[in-house]
């Protein structure tokens, strides 16, 4: 089989797997939002939202670090380096994940309520003790990407909705305190996912016992320059994932300080753009490594190629989605949030605008990450988020959903989306040249 046969296969199998993936995820946000809106109440839900976009920070571990894993593993394979960099990434995650626990315990016990911030102590502890697991596992995942096995992350993660969506479709027969309530939904939705990705670790470990994540290898001096060196991609890595969390952590806590039923309404919106953004995430996991393995053996005909589709379907894509917004946009809302939040025509014209430069900046960042500019990537998104707080903070935005919304537009499409597209025509004319 030739190279460009080879990455055909993979990249249909990874298409393949994604898209059942995808199908699972997408039935299930159509069909747990209303259910949850009305089992929490759209308070309840709005409170829960904000608890789980607060908590994306703890997620920021494996998405630093586990891009590094990655790529040395699409480079060289499982090679000794390789297993080493995945020791050392053990290492990392699980000192993250007890210093996280450090400061929960520390905002605990120096509260004078049971709340932490606007949240019930409880459910920040639930939230924690099922999230670390799932932060340390999710290694598997990139290790799985890395050996172009990303179909078996796929069939995994379809399970883990699948199991979550059983349990939501009983939700509607249980009457519960909203403490009660939100407790339940988090060990809903988070419950499958260890189960999961514990039983893919198994599988890898199983098939290979070299890449069990419940075994640390000795430490040695060679392990100090491999450390320096996924430090440096995982910090890079880090400032992308810090500028997505800060986006939504913001424009979530700004609403929810003022109207819980404003931050209802925008945790519908990211929603809406996680549900259409599936069609990115499908070809963006297996592409990345298959970039970088092409820049490496310098296929310039198949970068160029790739380069052209990818600006172009994902910008029609986003372009078709904002049209279906105009003109169906506010039945298709108004069903999916049962009725309970009411969205105007030019709020959805916003949600279709912001879309699109999503679009645009996905399509940017899937070859720049084939470039390995990681570094690149998350100083351009640093430049939105601060450019967000920034008019989020001036009088020029009110605590409404439409106003946060258009906040967002002008932060990212006047400074990422414009860096980004320029990153990547800079390190094509190079790399041909």
């Amino acid at each position: 089989m030739t190279l460009v046969q080879n990455k055909s296969s993979i990249l249909k199998k990874a298409f393949v797997s994604s898209l059942v993936s995808k199908v699972v995820s997408f039935s299930f946000q159509i069909f747990s939002v209303p259910i949850l809106i009305t089992f929490l109440g759209t308070a309840g839900f709005g409170l829960y939202s904000t608890l789980i976009t607060i908590f994306g920070w703890v997620f920021l571990i494996s998405g630093g670090i586990n891009p590094g894993v990655t790529r040395v593993v699409a480079r060289k394979g499982i090679t000794p380096n390789a297993l080493k960099t995945i020791d050392i990434a053990k290492r990392i995650s699980l000192l993250f994940i007890f210093l996280i626990l450090v400061c929960v315990l520390i905002a605990k016990l120096t509260s004078s309520s049971n709340n932490i911030y606007l949240f019930d102590a409880q459910h920040v502890l639930l939230l924690f003790c099922l999230s670390a697991p799932i932060i340390y596992l999710s290694l598997t995942d990139s290790i799985r990407q890395g050996m172009n096995e990303q179909h078996y992350n796929n069939l995994w993660a379809t399970a883990a909705t699948f199991i979550s969506v059983v349990f939501i479709a009983f939700l509607p027969f249980w009457e519960l305190e909203q403490h009660q309530a939100i407790a339940c939904v988090i060990l809903i939705m988070y419950s499958p996912l260890v189960l999961t990705k514990l039983a893919n670790t198994w599988q890898l470990s199983h098939r290979d016992s070299k890449l069990s994540l419940f075994t640390l290898m000795p430490k040695s001096r060679s392990n100090q320059r491999l450390f320096k060196a996924l430090i440096a991609v995982a910090t890079a890595n880090l400032i992308i994932q810090l500028s997505v969390t800060i986006n939504k952590s913001a424009v979530m806590v700004f609403l929810a300080n003022t109207d819980l039923n404003e931050a209802a309404k925008l945790e519908i919106a990211f929603r809406y753009f996680l549900i259409a953004g599936t069609f990115f995430a499908t070809i963006q996991q297996p592409l990345w490594p298959l970039i970088i393995q092409a820049i490496k053996n310098r296929e310039i005909s198949w970068m160029q190629k790739v380069k052209k589709k990818i600006f172009a379907f994902y910008v029609a894509y986003s372009i078709a989605l904002m049209i279906i917004l105009q003109f169906f946009g506010v039945q298709i809302f108004n069903i999916w949030s049962n009725n309970n939040l009411a969205f105007s025509l030019f709020e959805l014209q916003l949600i279709g605008a912001y879309f699109i430069t999503i679009a645009i900046n996905q399509a940017s960042i899937v070859l720049l990450m084939g470039y390995s500019a990681f570094a690149f990537i998350g100083k351009a998104l640093i430049v939105e988020s601060l450019v967000l707080v920034m008019l989020l903070i001036s009088p020029l935005f009110e605590s409404t959903f439409a106003d946060v919304l258009t906040a967002l537009l002008l932060a990212r499409f006047f400074t990422s989306s414009i860096i980004l597209w320029l990153g990547v025509n800079k390190r094509e004319a190079k790399y041909v040249g």
